[in-house]
């Protein structure tokens, strides 16, 4: 299904304006254009091939600040979650001289709106009387990045839980909090988030995390294979390369805004197979991320559900919708193509929780499964999978039959087109040399592509040449 569609002559997308239903035509950088240099670039300084696709998002997080509409804000807020050491806050460094770019080391409870009075208090973009500076307003469409939000989650419940709370309250575009010395505040401000996390803070937390959620996206690096982390061993030890990649790196990526600001390109509409493409996606996203009430019962002394809480599927598609425009920005097209949907399609994955999301995964090889199948796909006991199981028929993802006794699990029919997809590794140097991966009609498992250059060294996923590759994950 090659999703390459012609326009029409309908008007485009651009910041702040409603949607048409014009079909876009991508336009394919060149091998000499900025990300395509920023990806060479970050080859030198990783072995990560997931890398590549972090710094493609933290981009996309930047650019897409000038689509977000005014009349219905809905910001992108994106969690990179990986273990310490695993390029995750590196890997943002590079963004912290722009000057759209806020940097915060961590959160407090009185972080955006204060009720300290000082002297000399000054008003800005806050509605009270004798305000001190705030923070809020200062981050007004700008991308806010939190280096390590490990930090917040190791504090007490109690301040997790009210942090938490002000950001789902903050995620809307305003703000009003009652303080005890200056009265009632009120902020209106609409930010795009990047933050760090590792997978066990929000293990952790996961109860609160839950209840905003939501809004949040996240991205999970996985950990590196045994050669990849043999040529991190490589990359570290050349000290002075190192150094002065970091510094190339930092230049490529404030040479890009500068051509995104000179000269910003319009993004046209998505095609109909597109539209069908993300409802799913955001449909799985939704559904994937429900939340499940239990109780304990006497009876069965065990725990038993409930009730199920689906959100709509409007937010996630969305969030999706903006993150995969601000990758099209930063690629230099006029219109989102498999590429972004490809990647789009990795977050979804890593926004679901890792079991559910595990077992979901298994319907790219399987025809059906069982509990005896997911046992060793997963390495959890058999008591656990059937939780899972349970959980995912309660949510609508896939939908139970038994035969013979044996329980049977199929992908729910709403689903059944994108989780019988394989989650790709993305080769971001083919898709920047014009030779994008396209899904084949016949198989919906599998990508093809066109013969690279013979000299391409793969960025971030397959390599290419017919020297080392490597197979599919």
């Amino acid at each position: 299904m090659n999703l390459h569609m012609t326009p029409t002559q309908e008007q485009a997308v651009t910041p702040d304006v409603a949607e048409s239903s014009m079909t876009p035509q991508p336009m394919t950088p060149k091998p000499g254009s900025l990300l395509f240099q920023i990806h060479t670039t970050l080859e030198d300084l990783t072995s990560s091939p997931h890398a590549h696709d972090a710094i493609e998002l933290m981009l996309a997080g930047l650019a897409s600040l000038s689509l977000i509409r005014a009349d219905h804000p809905i910001p992108l807020w994106l969690l990179l979650v990986a273990s310490p050491s695993s390029f995750k806050t590196a890997g943002l460094q590079p963004l912290r001289t722009l000057p759209s770019v806020y940097f915060l080391d961590n959160l407090t409870e009185n972080s955006f709106l204060s009720g300290y009075v000082s002297e000399g208090n000054t008003r800005l973009g806050i509605r009270g009387k004798g305000l001190e500076k705030q923070l809020l307003p200062e981050l007004n469409k700008k991308l806010v990045v939190i280096k390590d939000l490990t930090t917040l989650f190791s504090s007490k419940d109690e301040k997790v839980k009210q942090i938490l709370g002000e950001l789902q309250s903050i995620y809307d575009g305003s703000y009003r909090k009652a303080t005890g010395t200056l009265g009632l505040l009120e902020a209106e401000s609409i930010f795009n988030l990047v933050a760090c996390i590792t997978p066990q803070a929000i293990k952790q937390h996961q109860r609160h995390m839950s209840a905003i959620g939501s809004r949040f996206l996240m991205f999970r690096l996985p950990a590196l294979t045994h050669s990849e982390r043999e040529e991190g061993f490589e990359r570290m030890w050349d000290e002075a390369g190192q150094a002065g990649k970091w510094s190339q790196m930092t230049q490529l990526v404030a040479n890009l805004f500068a051509e995104l600001t000179a000269s910003p390109p319009t993004v046209e509409p998505e095609s109909d197979l597109q539209k069908c493409e993300l409802n799913d996606l955001s449909l799985l996203l939704a559904r994937g991320r429900g939340v499940l009430i239990t109780e304990y019962d006497e009876d069965s002394m065990s725990r038993e559900i409930v009730e199920v809480q689906i959100e709509e599927p409007y937010r996630a598609l969305q969030q999706l919708r903006l993150l995969g425009r601000g990758l099209t920005l930063i690629h230099g097209r006029t219109g989102m193509t498999d590429h972004e949907l490809e990647v789009l399609r990795r977050v979804v994955f890593s926004t679901i929780d890792p079991d559910r999301a595990k077992i979901l995964g298994l319907f790219a090889e399987q025809p059906r499964l069982t509990r005896d199948l997911c046992v060793p796909a997963l390495r959890r006991s058999p008591s656990r999978i059937v939780q899972l199981l349970t959980a995912l028929e309660r949510l609508s993802l896939v939908v139970l039959e038994k035969q013979q006794q044996v329980c049977t699990y199929l992908p729910h029919p709403d689903l059944e087109h994108v989780l019988r997809r394989r989650v790709m590794t993305v080769d971001h140097g083919v898709d920047l040399l014009g030779v994008s991966p396209t899904l084949t009609p016949n198989s919906p498992h599998t990508h093809t592509s066109q013969s690279p250059p013979a000299d391409h060294r793969g960025l971030g996923g397959v390599c290419c040449s017919d020297e080392g590759k490597e197979g599919l994950p």
